[in-house]
């Protein structure tokens, strides 16, 4: 899906070529008309049980065309 069709709070990893998942998770910030503010995770891992993990926060604007894909929605 493409990242313009996300919501604010929404939650997501980028998809390479390839459709396989890239190690990148953010979080919608805001959609505006041609790009989307991110706050990003570096990866660091999984930790036990398999949950994803993510460290150092850090922010930028992306195309609203970027596929990606959904881990949660806005509840």
């Amino acid at each position: 899906m493409q990242l313009k069709t996300l919501h604010p709070g929404d939650v997501f990893v980028l998809i390479d070529n390839h459709n396989h998942a890239l190690d990148r998770k953010g979080v919608v910030l805001d959609v505006s008309y041609g790009s989307v503010r991110i706050r990003w995770y570096e990866h660091s891992g999984y930790d036990e049980e398999g949950v994803f993990e993510s460290i150092k926060p850090y922010y930028s604007r992306i195309s609203r065309n970027t596929e990606v894909e959904l881990i949660n929605e806005t509840q």
